[in-house]
């Protein structure tokens, strides 16, 4: 996949913006990360939940909870990546601590199982 579009899939994404949210899985980001050019931002955002006293990524979650930013995203018309910090669903907050200005990590208690 990544050799037959080459540079056409970054190259959409940033032809009319220098920022891009990434909310697509590591997977598909391979096919973009390695076209990025200085002053180009892609901003990365993560969902982990806390599972034994540590913070772990969970794929179906994970998932589910990028789905409900993008609708969320849509709702809200969400304009800049500094207005993403408010997400909540799923009882999500924005780690400041451990986020950066290309991942945005977002925490959460939420008891998947129970809902």
């Amino acid at each position: 996949m990544y050799h037959f579009w080459d540079s056409l899939i970054h190259d959409k994404l940033f032809e009319d913006d220098d920022t891009v949210v990434n909310l697509a899985s590591k997977e598909y980001a391979r096919a973009v990360i390695p076209y990025l050019h200085e002053g180009e931002k892609f901003i990365t955002v993560d969902f982990l939940e806390k599972r034994k006293d540590q913070w772990k990524m969970i794929g179906t979650h994970a998932k589910m909870s990028r789905g409900e930013m993008v609708r969320w995203i849509g709702e809200n018309q969400i304009k800049t990546p500094e207005e993403l910090q408010a997400f909540s669903d799923f009882g999500y907050k924005f780690d400041e601590l451990t986020s950066s200005a290309d991942k945005y990590i977002f925490k959460t208690q939420y008891d998947f199982k129970r809902h």
